[in-house]
């Protein structure tokens, strides 16, 4: 069939392919039709423009992803809460302090690769999370691919 791509040897399709922005787009029965530059352009900009939209949502909501000298700025020595049920404090010594409805429990905090890293209460390894703020919001995030978790983040209230 002319205009197959395997009738096209793999140097020609290379070529084809990326040296001068040149495509093959292959409709619905398999056969091959070269384009020009303007439509491999156009759908590399779409897809540069959808890899960049990722963090731009974060950013359209307020939100701004911290740094390790951010995160020790304003999020070391407060509380992070729900505002009614829990509530953690991350002590500037390493220590993390969680009230849950009154029961108490302590941990460890440390920032790796720009991350807040926290043990679970009876663990002995590190969750770490990418730290979002937006005013007194925060959003802790472990991988890009995951849901969010949201709270507030405010002036420690000793006990």
């Amino acid at each position: 069939m002319e205009g197959d791509l395997a009738s096209i040897p793999s140097t020609e399709l290379h070529r084809k392919s990326w040296s001068s922005f040149d495509a093959l787009v292959v409709d619905r029965r398999g056969v091959s039709h070269p384009t020009t530059g303007r439509l491999t352009f156009a759908v590399l900009s779409l897809v540069l423009a959808a890899l960049a939209y990722g963090s731009a949502a974060y950013a359209q909501d307020g939100f701004e992803l911290l740094g390790e000298k951010e995160i020790r700025a304003r999020v070391v020595g407060k509380d992070i809460s729900d505002s009614y049920r829990w509530v953690t404090y991350l002590r500037p010594d390493g220590a993390l302090l969680i009230d849950k409805a009154g029961r108490k429990w302590t941990g460890i905090w440390k920032i790796r690769n720009n991350k807040l890293c926290m043990s679970s209460p009876g663990g002995k390894s590190l969750d770490c999370n990418e730290v979002w703020i937006s005013g007194e919001n925060i959003r802790l995030r472990a991988r890009k691919d995951e849901e969010t978790f949201d709270a507030v983040v405010g002036k420690h209230k000793a006990d």
